[in-house]
């Protein structure tokens, strides 16, 4: 029922018949079969293809205008130099799709999607349509149990966010210049830091590297202040400052809920405020590597 809305109101017509027009509009294209055949240089405007078999077929050089594609089958298709603009694709399949230098905006998938190497080079070029559609792309795979693909869409979803942002902050082109305010520009900007401050230090929730990494390098640099200032530290067993390896101990104990024996107390103010930003910011990174553990079992 959801599917039959796109077939109101246009004309039925039969693809094969139909391969060499210039320009089709209000066209409805349904159960045909152009396998292995060519599509080229034509143009489709509000046009609905159902149930059609597109297996080895060539697509070169075409232009597809609101059209809507359901429960297509594009089997080794080769599509090459076409333009899909504001498209609709449900319920289709691409195994073995080849894209070349094609371009897709305001377009939207529903209950399928395109590999990520496939589509990679030819997402759209502005940074916020590329989010939109690295977004709908990342959703729809991981709906489907694609999560290697899902995390590769969400992954250039979120580089496109950022670049989004920053062209916003600047006012790159006439676009930006005419939607984004002096407040939207600020407000752009604090959402770009906030954005690269997460996917620095944790990894946008979604990638373990910089968590292991970041979890690392706060022990090093904890460490290191804990030593710089360990004349307000005390080894409570000999009653005086602590050694480097007292120190070291001491940071993994307040960063890791590792319930690590220590025998160093902080007797001052700054190393106490140091002790606990530290248990905090631990605190922190063991819930983001949580989330991530439980993203991952989920997924797997």
């Amino acid at each position: 029922m959801a599917a039959s809305i796109y077939l109101e109101g246009r004309t039925r017509k039969n693809l094969n018949e139909n391969l060499n027009s210039s320009e089709l509009k209000d066209c409805v294209f349904i159960s045909d079969r152009i396998d292995t055949k060519c599509l080229s240089n034509s143009s489709f405007e509000h046009c609905t293809f159902a149930n059609i078999s597109f297996k080895g077929a060539k697509i070169i050089k075409d232009k597809f205008t609101n059209c809507v594609f359901i429960g297509c089958y594009f089997r080794k298709c080769d599509v090459t130099e076409s333009t899909f603009i504001g498209c609709k694709f449900i319920d289709s399949t691409f195994p073995g799709v080849i894209i070349k230098c094609c371009i897709f905006e305001y377009t939207f998938f529903s209950n399928c999607f395109i590999p990520y190497n496939e589509l990679e080079y030819s997402l759209p070029g502005a940074p916020n349509l590329r989010e939109d559609l690295a977004r709908n792309l990342s959703v729809e795979s991981a709906k489907l149990g694609y999560f290697d693909e899902s995390n590769r869409y969400r992954r250039e979803e979120l580089k496109a966010r950022e670049k989004h942002l920053w062209a916003a902050f600047k006012g790159e082109t006439q676009w930006y210049r005419d939607h984004y305010d002096c407040c939207r520009q600020l407000k752009a900007l604090f959402e770009y830091i906030i954005s690269v401050l997460n996917g620095f230090f944790f990894g946008y929730g979604q990638y373990f590297y910089p968590l292991l990494r970041n979890l690392f390098f706060s022990i090093i640099f904890f460490w290191g202040l804990f030593f710089v200032f360990k004349d307000q530290l005390i080894n409570t067993e000999t009653s005086q400052s602590p050694n480097g390896l007292d120190t070291l101990l001491y940071s993994l104990h307040n960063i890791l809920p590792t319930g690590i024996e220590v025998k160093v107390q902080a007797i001052h103010g700054i190393t106490r405020v140091l002790a606990g930003f530290e248990a905090l910011w631990g605190i922190i990174l063991a819930a983001y590597v949580a989330s991530y553990i439980f993203r991952w079992s989920l997924n797997k």
